[in-house]
């Protein structure tokens, strides 16, 4: 079934260019040229994103999925009759490429075509049903696709899925996997392998005197199915006329009969053992495994790992599948009600012996890796091999047993092996991921080998290659100080001519960027590695120049990568403050510093949260603190509160308590941090009352509005959610196509080919996204001074609000996410104020002039008529209470307060006293509102919200705030502050 557009998102990130220029070529395609276009891809090589965007070019596949399987008889299909050569290849193309192309994109619940998919696993071509079978496996392992399709649709995969899966008679009748794959004489099979057998059951009918009805067995007995008719489908077609099977008997009748007609052909017999291990797959995948069902049976485990050790070349395919039978049947104990195989699964591979078949696989495969003199190991082989090391190693019962059998050499042999294929950089990849899962139980083994070492030299040569493409560094000067300093890794800047051209973001490799991510992992002084020795001289060599460069870089490498660098530096300071003089005599302080005042801080919660544990590690010492006081990091820092890129950070909670959310987590941080260091503390009330000023100016900007929460009749109001559900779609693209986290774009999708079975549960669509890595120039920047102009650094309302665009008729008023900014902030400000054991902080607001932005905020014109009974006013009032009760012996709020109400009231005189009409004041100010003939006509529900045309009820609103920020001062209940409220 075609994909129905009117469904399609409204707002799409844009269309990468290679993907647009593919769409377009696809779309022009007669069939013969279609064929010709898909055939070439194997790998898949366009690019990632939406699957919206490609549903032109399956609803094309659709069409022609549905010719295809157009019954032709009762039951062969259009693409399985013998004239229809050129149709089945081209079947076999599109199930090909959308496996691909799914793998490789995001919204995989919008695919339409399972009514095809359902049909074409009755065709008697095993290609085609291999090429379904490939697409389910993609569709069950990467998302919960088939567990949300309707429930017969879903009960039909299964049914189906299941007949394929069903044991063949096993070892006891001469059927165990290894001998159907290594025996190709089909005469040493017994001879009933080729036979058909099938009863089924009939009602009779009704006897003259209407007596109950009884059920007839049947059968049907065809000897040498495979010599009756020209394909399994056209010998179904003679059963079915003579037979009547009901329905539900059809498909296992013919999937035993596709069986027994393939079985004396070697190669149709390999695709049947395929076709059944896939079937398996998707049923584990899918967690439709039971206990009842024959699929799962004693001695499987032990006929997968006997095909393994079948020598034959051409059985790669096989052993690939069985290698992903194994590795899905793993994580059966976590998911299913099935009894635990992990255990057998250890004995029979042998993995706990160094000695035993898989490690000895394992060390054969690593060695023809790296060694090119020799005859290379298939390589799917070898992804499938290292997949099932992963996922072995994420049980402590299979980390330790990959312990036992010393397999951390041949890891490590793995990182030390410089080959300049691309293909090799991925099983570098794989390498350190299991690295990682192994020493999170034994170290010894990877100290023992050096493996740190390793990983710090691999760090350098990929970064040495990526420079060859993007040659970019800071380059902060020598600073005039009494400590000696060191040059930094330099590259001058370039040329004024040289500015207009383009560097690629995007390394040329993805894997490249992914191998970085994952040694950066590793890398981190943790308490696994926290080795005096190994940890205090890391960074005497490369490491500095390596990280120096990847946070030059932000754009080039992504978010995760930046963000696993800054964490590098700041775990090693914290570990060894002792050398943080060392990291600023080589300038990596500086640029990190530079890097996050001059560019954009990666729009990921990850590195919104480090940023204060920076900024601490930063500030160990006298010359660490009055760099950070130079470079204004804070006001950066405050700046970004302001921000719409953040408005989704902000909102995500870091635990389960409500209040600690990432505003109030921020906060408690630069608490902290302005604790430790007490001399920041005048520079950060000043950064907190410059980010509550600019703010108030935001609220009382005629050019914006407050964005209505939960509306969709005003195109202004969900301008800016549209905006920032783009913004961050992109990101997350351009994060998966860079190696770096993996994002997801609904709850039902895992995109990381590694990720355990068992831990899908845990996984949801909030997954920390990334920044959008746009296409720009980048030079090399070169510093006259080590530190920013003396000037502050404004927060300027065009700087914070840049990516809400303004809409061509300026008349109209931006909206902005008023109330969002003001919960945030508030939030973060009690954090930094209220969470101290002393009143030192809010004092010090006080005293330089935070209450009256503060109490602004209660009466600034672009708030909505509902304001008072909103959220944020409750967290002006908390922030108002919290600074109260710190400070109890200064009423000045509280004066405030009054003075501004009294204010507020005076000018409300005409609206209570001296009133010469009977109507009501409020309407008749709305009517006129709405009807004035010098007014562009507007809704009168637009106008509530507008405190130049309706200033009576907005004043009324600002009444309401103040005395609703009284309340909650009154419910305070220290008898110090009830009895100045009295007083007052």
């Amino acid at each position: 079934m075609k994909i129905d557009r009117s469904e399609s998102k409204k707002c799409l990130p844009e269309l990468p260019a290679d993907c647009k220029f593919y769409i377009d070529k696809v779309k022009s395609c007669d069939r013969k040229e279609l064929h010709e276009l898909l055939k070439p891809i194997i790998v898949w090589h366009i690019g990632k994103c939406e699957l919206y965007h490609w549903i032109d070019v399956l609803n094309l596949f659709d069409s022609i999925l549905e010719e295809a399987c157009t019954k032709i008889g009762r039951w062969m299909l259009s693409c399985d009759e013998p004239g229809n050569g050129e149709l089945k290849t081209l079947v076999l193309d599109i199930l090909h490429f959308t496996a691909l192309l799914i793998e490789h994109s995001y919204s995989r619940h919008i695919y339409n075509s399972t009514e095809y998919l359902i049909m074409l696993l009755q065709s008697s071509d095993l290609h085609i049903v291999l090429g379904v079978l490939s697409l389910l496996y993609i569709l069950s392992k990467h998302s919960s696709f088939i567990t949300r399709l309707q429930v017969d649709r879903k009960q039909a995969f299964v049914d189906r899925l299941i007949f394929l899966a069903d044991t063949w008679g096993g070892r006891e009748n001469g059927f165990d996997l290894a001998r159907c794959c290594s025996v190709r004489n089909p005469s040493d099979f017994p001879e009933y392998a080729t036979n058909l057998h099938f009863t089924y059951t009939v009602l009779s009918e009704s006897t003259p005197n209407n007596g109950p009805t009884v059920q007839i067995f049947k059968q049907i007995d065809i000897p040498n199915v495979h010599l009756t008719g020209i394909n399994a489908a056209a010998v179904m077609e003679m059963i079915l006329a003579e037979h009547p099977l009901p329905e539900d008997k059809q498909i296992k009748l013919f999937t035993h009969l596709r069986l027994a007609y393939a079985f004396p052909s070697f190669e149709q017999r390999l695709l049947c053992i395929q076709a059944r291990l896939h079937a398996l797959l998707i049923l584990i995948y899918s967690s439709r495994v039971q206990e009842g069902n024959r699929v799962l049976y004693d001695g499987l485990i032990q006929e997968l790992v006997e095909v393994l050790n079948v020598r034959d070349s051409s059985l790669t395919d096989i052993k690939v599948s069985a290698l992903k039978t194994l590795t899905s049947i793993i994580h059966l104990e976590r998911t299913t009600k099935h009894p635990p195989c992990l255990q057998e699964i250890i004995e029979t591979t042998q993995i706990n012996s160094y000695y035993g078949f898989l490690p000895s696989l394992v060390r054969q495969c690593i060695n023809k890796l790296t060694d090119d003199t020799t005859e290379q190991f298939p390589q799917s082989l070898s992804i499938a091999l290292f997949s099932f090391l992963y996922h072995l190693a994420t049980y402590e019962t299979g980390g330790n047993a990959l312990i036992n059998c010393s397999i951390m050499r041949s890891l490590i042999k793995v990182i030390n092996y410089y080959d300049k294929s691309q293909d090799f950089i991925m099983f570098v990849t794989r390498a350190v991921r299991i690295i990682d899962l192994i020493t999170s139980l034994d170290i010894t083994s990877f100290q023992t080998h050096n493996g740190l070492q390793a990983l710090i030299n691999r760090l350098d040569h990929e970064i040495s290659e990526c420079r060859k493409e993007q040659p970019f560094t800071i380059y902060i000067p020598q600073r005039i100080q009494d400590t000696s300093t060191i040059n930094t890794d330099v590259h001058r800047a370039l040329s004024s001519g040289e500015n207009s051209t383009t560097i690629s973001h995007l390394p040329k490799h993805m894997d490249t960027s992914g191998l970085i991510d994952e040694n950066y992992k590793l890398i981190p002084p943790s308490p696994r590695l926290a080795i005096a020795d190994k940890i205090h001289h890391i960074m005497d060599g490369s490491l500095p120049n390596s990280l120096k460069y990847i946070i030059s870089n932000v754009e080039y490498y992504g978010s995760s990568l930046f963000h696993l660098a800054a964490d590098v530096i700041t775990s090693f300071v914290f570990q060894e403050p002792s050398q943080l003089s060392s990291l600023q005599d080589n300038g990596l302080t500086d640029v990190l510093m530079h890097a996050l005042l001059k560019r954009d801080v990666p729009a990921t919660c990850d590195i919104f949260v480090l940023l204060p544990n920076i900024f601490s590690a930063l500030c160990l010492n006298k010359r660490g603190l009055e760099n950070f006081m130079e470079y204004k990091l804070l006001d950066k820092l405050l700046r970004d509160l302001l921000s719409p890129e953040y408005l989704t950070l902000m909102r995500k909670r870091r635990v389960t308590d409500e209040m600690y959310d990432t505003g109030s987590w921020l906060g408690n941080a630069v608490n902290q941090l302005t604790r430790n260091q007490i001399s920041l503390r005048s520079e950060a009330m000043k950064s907190i009352i410059k980010l509550l000023e600019q703010l108030v100016e935001l609220g009382n900007n005629p050019g914006y509005c407050c964005q209505k929460p939960h509306s969709s009749s005003s195109t202004t109001s969900t301008k800016l959610a549209d905006t920032i559900r783009t913004q961050h779609r992109t990101a997350r693209t351009t994060n998966t196509n860079t190696g770096g986290n993996n994002g997801n774009s609904s709850d039902d999708e895992y995109d990381d080919d590694e990720t355990p079975l068992a831990n899908r549960s845990a996984q949801t669509s909030s997954q920390p996204t990334t920044t959008t890595m746009t296409p720009a120039p980048i030079i090399n920047e070169t510093i006259t001074t080590a530190t920013p102009t003396t000037t502050d650094i404004p927060i300027m309302l065009n700087e914070t609000l840049l990516s809400e665009k303004k809409s061509e008729d300026e008349s109209i008023p931006t909206a902005v996410p008023l109330l969002d900014y003001i919960t945030n902030i508030m939030r973060f400000v009690e954090g930094v104020i209220s969470n101290n054991t002393t009143d030192n902080h809010g004092k010090e607001f006080v005293k330089l002039g935070g209450l009256k932005p503060l109490l602004d905020i209660l009466q600034m014109k672009n708030l909505p008529i509902d304001f008072p009974s909103s959220q944020a006013c409750q967290s002006v009032a908390g922030l108002c209470k919290s600074t109260l009760t710190l400070l109890v012996e200064d009423n000045k709020l509280i004066e405030m307060v009054i003075t501004n109400l009294n204010t507020i009231l005076n000018s409300l005189t005409e609206f209570y006293s001296n009133r010469t009409f009977e109507d009501s004041l409020l309407i008749e100010e709305l009517a006129h509102a709405v009807s004035s003939p010098s007014m562009i006509p507007i809704d009168p529900l637009d106008a509530i919200d507008k405190s130049f045309l309706t200033p009576t009820l907005n004043r009324l609103s600002i009444v309401h705030s103040r005395i609703s920020l009284l309340i909650q001062l009154c419910k305070m209940t220290q008898s110090e502050v009830r009895s100045i409220l009295i007083s007052v």
